[in-house]
């Protein structure tokens, strides 16, 4: 983009690319959601990631496969998302299954 003030120019590269992003809704293995203020992370992506009520979260930089790691104190657990992009500006998924892990 190039923008002139008088016989002044100055040229902006705004480095832009899409990220594919969810509403994901994650459930323990009780069927409990996951509790509000846990911190989930796309695995490949340092950004973290609230969770709030209901066990949801907005995950951006998601692939057609990827694996969440979500944490709270005591517990850890990790989901695998299969997400196909669409035309939804807000895609919501889940409820989602994350299963335990170690710490």
């Amino acid at each position: 983009m190039l923008f002139r003030i008088g016989a002044a120019a100055c040229g902006v590269d705004f480095d832009l690319h899409r990220s594919l992003g969810a509403l994901v809704a994650l459930i323990e293995q009780d069927g409990l959601p996951i509790p509000v203020g846990a911190v989930a992370m796309v695995a490949g992506n340092d950004t973290e990631f609230p969770v709030g009520t209901k066990g949801e979260t907005y995950l951006s930089g998601l692939t057609q496969s990827s694996l969440v790691r979500v944490s709270w104190p005591g517990k850890t657990c990790e989901a695998k998302i299969a997400f196909t992009p669409s035309a939804d500006p807000l895609p919501k998924l889940g409820p989602l299954l994350c299963e335990p892990v170690a710490p």
